[in-house]
């Protein structure tokens, strides 16, 4: 009963969206054209974990550059495991 309640009390205070601005208004056209239009320039975003830190980054690139990241990635760890591992002295 009580959950019901706060559920109500929370939707019923739920602020609106602001309406757009003059600024905004304008704004929001030349974002819209700043779109890749093709699929090869399409984004590509992921979280990644970043050596030293809990909390996961948001990586976006075109998917072209993607592909090409993990492409590099995959010829290093290749590389590593063909040679037995990293060299640590």
């Amino acid at each position: 009963m009580l959950l019901v309640l706060a559920a109500a009390v929370l939707a019923a205070g739920a602020p609106t969206a602001p309406e757009p601005t003059d600024a905004a208004a304008r704004q929001a056209p030349a974002v819209a054209s700043a779109k890749p239009s093709g699929d090869a320039d399409r984004l590509v975003c992921k979280k990644e974990m970043v050596t030293g830190s809990m909390f996961p980054v948001k990586v976006c690139r075109d998917k072209q550059k993607a592909a090409q990241n993990r492409q590099e990635d995959q010829d290093q760890l290749r590389n590593v495991q063909r040679m037995g591992g990293p060299l640590v002295r």
